[in-house]
């Protein structure tokens, strides 16, 4: 009996290292640098115990521009080159078209979420919020944006008025939660005086119950996360959305009105080729639109939260950039006020805002998934296989951008913007249009 058991034990520890061996060998003789098993794990509980965006800048410096890693179980093949950049994006992207599919949790809004969606659902999807993005609807947002910024003026001054220190960071998710509700569902939510309002405590509490580590379980680790009693987002949230999703829709169908925001877009695109006259609509075209929605809610609401609050922090840092910032706002408003068209004509504040995300990155990395077959640098990609972009760490490069620590947007200026292609990377929001 016990002879059986030791060699059971033995059996299963000679396995334990066949698959460790076999999982986490697939970089060995590659001709790159890369992580071995025990690299990996000191990896993962780097990201358990430190900031995600210092761990990924500690790698880059340390192991370069291109060397293999893992997410999870399957290889990973870290690209933080230009060159091989400007391949997977324009000449190879039909080869790396998915972003991550791996991290669906069974949740409809999630799994729904474009930014969630495998290739085909994810085009259909696109093509239904591109238009959102052409110069006539974005014409249409400023009335919205200057109403709130407005609002956000008002509060500030009186907050100037009593000589005290200033929460600032409240005070810009207040205006940011109102904004993007504005742009979203035309909604006046008015957040700093209405902090019990549903949509604003479902904002606040869409990732609340998904802090770090199980952040970093769902997109390593899925199927782990999927086995454990996680939740993202909250079941109650999810609910709350669905049918606050559903009323509005039975609500502008009821009186014909149209609006210019996110969900008349998304409304219109399920409606299409029906009368609202016999609104039907099923459960899951009301996730459809719940999810879209959602995502242009709780991620623009949090991206330009932490944007407004580094960009502040900044020009605080360096008043002659904000001196130049505010003469250029006085200068352009003066002539024209603020239309979509003077927006343009502010460069340099759009290059305050640029050099802000560049040192301020809201994500530190991005991925892409293989779907077909292919090389990167001459090395074999296979389907499933993940490719990490390195965002915080080319970010801070001296070889793309001189004095990377610095805080310099002239940078960013018309005159030497994109000195080096695809060093500069969008963040996982569509781009907005300039002309």
């Amino acid at each position: 009996m016990l002879q059986a058991t030791l060699a059971l034990v033995f059996l299963l520890i000679f396995l334990i290292f066949w698959v460790i061996r076999k999982t986490y060998g697939f970089w060995n003789g590659k001709g790159i640098p890369y992580l071995s098993f025990t690299d990996y794990v000191k990896l993962v509980y780097d990201n358990f115990t430190k900031p995600l965006h210092e761990v990924n800048l500690e790698n880059y410096r340390r192991r370069g521009r291109l060397y293999g890693s893992y997410e999870g179980f399957v290889p990973a093949l870290v690209v933080g080159d230009p060159l091989l950049l400007r391949d997977i994006y324009v000449k190879d992207f039909k080869c790396f078209s998915d972003r991550i599919v791996s991290n669906a949790t069974g949740n409809p809004l999630w799994d729904k979420m474009m930014l969630n969606s495998p290739e085909e659902e994810w085009k259909a999807t696109r093509t239904m919020m591109s238009p959102a993005f052409t110069t006539s609807r974005l014409k249409a947002m400023i009335p919205k944006i200057i109403a709130t910024s407005d609002e956000f003026c008002k509060r500030l001054l009186l907050e100037g008025e009593k000589k005290g220190a200033v929460e600032l960071s409240e005070m810009f998710e207040s205006c940011a939660m109102d904004t993007t509700a504005a742009l979203v569902y035309s909604l006046d939510l008015n957040t700093h005086e209405n902090l019990d309002h549903p949509l604003v405590k479902c904002c606040k509490g869409f990732f609340g119950n998904l802090g770090g580590w199980k952040m970093i379980l769902l997109f390593t680790m899925s199927r782990l996360f999927k086995l454990l009693p996680l939740e993202c987002p909250s079941k109650k949230g999810t609910e709350y959305i669905k049918e606050f999703t559903r009323h509005l829709a039975h609500q502008r169908c009821a009186s014909k009105e149209k609006f210019e925001d996110v969900f008349q877009l998304c409304l219109d695109a399920v409606m299409s080729g029906r009368s609202p006259d016999n609104f039907k609509i099923s459960e899951p075209e009301i996730e459809d639109i719940a999810a879209q929605c959602m995502l242009f809610f709780v991620a623009g609401s949090d991206t330009l939260t932490v944007t407004l609050i580094w960009a502040a922090y900044s020009l605080a840092l360096h008043p002659e950039c904000q001196e130049k910032v505010i003469e250029e706002i006085r200068n352009v408003v003066k002539q024209n006020g603020v239309t979509y068209e003077s927006l343009k004509d502010m460069t340099y504040l759009e290059a305050v805002i640029n050099e802000t995300l560049r040192l301020y990155t809201p994500d530190s990395f991005l991925i892409r998934r293989c779907t077909q077959e292919t090389s990167v640098a001459g090395i074999k990609v296979y389907p499933g296989m993940s490719i990490e972009i390195p965002i915080r760490g080319m970010h801070r490069d001296p070889e793309f951008f001189p004095e990377p620590e610095c805080f310099k947007p002239e940078r960013f200026l018309p005159e030497t913007e994109g000195s080096v292609p695809y060093t500069y990377l969008r963040r996982a929001v569509p781009k907005l249009r300039r002309s």
